[in-house]
This record gives structure tokens, C-alpha cells and sequence, in this order.
């Protein structure tokens, strides 16, 4: 989370339980210049009392650092490589082990195997930033506007292939943030990456076809196709795809919600794709935790 001199905030780190408190230690972490470690509590009764009130029982440490020097600098290249579809590993030291040469809020990124100071693995915490998804629309109809609009607000990088007039596609999507596609050949060379999604709907059973024969062997984490089953095995004849393709399509795309309009539709899908790109089956509810 990003929290400015000025008041503005960029992301969350609670419901707002956290932030208030953090927010006042900020005139202090500026002088100085260097990372403060504050530590949360709320497992016990005295906390409703005379902490935060949150009632949340649980434990959180939080480093407050300045978004300045080598901190800055090393998620300016952090944004480079999530923006070319890589994933970023990443260590900071939290709690660094006694004897070692890093300050508490030390990061750096990790590469490959590269190992990190064991004498106290607590102290170093290790987390995968993963980047943006990115959703290719193959089809410009006006269900696809609701899909551009969701996968947009989510932070999704969304574009959209179609072979029709690029001001004609600009104005149906008026208000969403897009990139525009030709058609089929740029379809073959359009970058995946390992958060990569695409669906195809044109409502056109011959540019569905074509669009389908090129993105197929693209390596598509996630590739689904608008409408019914049969309709899907109808095109993959049609683009003489080998019958195992099949096992690596959604047909028909999204999560069965009961959906029945255009932005309902738009929701089983975007759900969909999160849970296939985050490994995660769909359940009734979250998991204790």
C-alpha cells in the first residue's frame, strides 16, 4: 500500500482497521528516513479495550518504509518485468538475523534457486508477485463490452481482436481502456504469457473458426469459447483441430452462475479465469483460516 504526505492512498491493507494508526506514524518515518516494523495484535480481549478495537484475533506486522533510494528504484525494475509478463520473486528482511549485513525492510529480488541467510528463516520474508492478467476478446459485439469493462476494473490489461473499423470498435467501447487487434494474423503472433486469457465471441461461426485455429496453439493458459458445447466441437472440426483440443478449451466459457444477461455472462467469465490463473476451484465459501 502506498500511503502519501498529502493523504492519498494507493491499495489497502485492511478494512481500514490498520490504516488510520499508520497513517500518523508517517511524519516520523519521513524524518528519519528509514523503515519502522509495527506489530498488530488483536488476539486478546484487551485489545478491544485499549487497541485498535478491530476484534479481527489475529497478528499482523507491518513495514512502514519511505518510497525513496534503492526501495524505489528496485520496483521501478519490478514494473518492467511484471509488464513483460514475468513473474517477480521477491525477499525482504522483516526481522534480518543477527550478525547479517540487512536492515530491516531490505529488499531484493531473488533469482532462480538463490538462496537466503537460514539462521533465522522467519526474518525473511519471500513472496511471488505475479503480473497483471492479460484478456484477449476475440469479437467486438456489444456482450463483449461488459467483459472489457469487468476485466478492465479489475486492473486486467485488456484487448480486443477484431478485424471491423478502429474507430467503429473505439466508440463501442467508449469509457473502457482497450488495445486494439487486427484480425487472424495478428492473432498468431499476439504475446502469451503464463496470465494470459482469451475468449472467443464473435457470434460469426467462420471468423470464430479462424480466430480459433490461430490461438490455439498459442499456449493460452486459459481459452474459452462463447455459447453452447456442440457449437465448440462444430469449430474445432471446422479448423481441423485435433480432437484433444477440446480437453483445453472452456466450453462454453465462464462458471455456472444462472447467468443470463450480457454483464451476468461477463461475471461467470471473469470468474472463471481468475480461478484457472490462480489454481483455485470455485467453493461456497472461503477457508477457515
Amino acid at each position: 500500500m502506498l500511503l502519501a504526505e498529502d493523504g492519498r492512498t494507493v491499495g489497502t491493507i485492511s478494512a481500514g482497521c490498520l490504516e488510520a494508526d499508520l497513517r500518523r506514524r508517517l511524519p516520523d518515518v519521513f524524518a528519519s528516513g528509514r523503515t519502522e516494523s509495527i506489530d498488530y495484535d488483536s488476539r486478546t480481549f484487551e485489545d478491544l479495550v485499549w487497541g485498535l478495537g478491530s476484534g479481527c484475533n489475529g497478528f499482523v506486522r507491518v513495514l512502514l518504509s519511505p518510497f525513496a533510494g534503492p526501495l524505489r528504484e528496485i520496483h521501478e525494475q519490478i514494473s518492467g518485468i511484471l509488464a513483460g509478463g514475468a513473474t517477480v520473486h521477491l525477499a525482504t528482511a522483516v526481522a534480518p538475523p543477527s550478525g547479517s549485513d540487512l536492515r530491516t525492510g531490505d529488499v531484493r529480488m531473488v533469482v532462480g534457486e538463490e538462496t537466503l541467510p537460514r539462521e533465522e528463516p522467519s526474518g525473511i520474508f519471500r513472496e511471488e508477485i505475479l503480473p497483471a492478467i492479460t484478456l484477449l476478446i476475440a469479437g467486438a459485439g456489444p456482450d463483449a463490452v461488459p467483459l472489457a469493462r469487468m476485466a478492465a476494473g479489475l486492473g486486467w490489461n485488456v484487448h480486443v481482436l477484431s478485424p471491423r473499423d478502429p474507430s467503429f470498435v473505439l466508440e463501442r467501447f467508449r469509457g473502457v481502456e482497450v488495445g486494439l487487434v487486427g484480425g487472424v494474423e495478428e492473432a498468431r503472433t499476439f504475446p502469451a504469457h503464463s496470465r494470459s486469457a482469451t475468449v472467443v465471441m464473435s457470434h460469426d461461426f467462420a471468423t470464430d473458426a479462424s480466430v480459433l485455429e490461430a490461438l490455439l496453439p498459442r499456449g493460452f493458459p486459459y481459452l474459452g469459447v462463447l455459447g453452447p458445447r456442440e457449437r465448440t466441437a462444430r469449430l474445432l472440426r471446422a479448423c481441423g483441430a485435433p480432437r484433444e483440443a477440446a480437453a483445453r478449451i472452456h466450453s462454453p466459457a465462464g462458471l455456472d452462475l444462472g447467468a443470463e444477461t450480457a454483464e451476468e455472462i461477463a461475471l461467470s467469465i471473469v470468474a472463471e479465469i481468475q480461478a484457472v490463473l490462480g489454481a483455485s476451484s470455485p467453493t461456497r465459501a472461503l477457508p477457515a483460516r
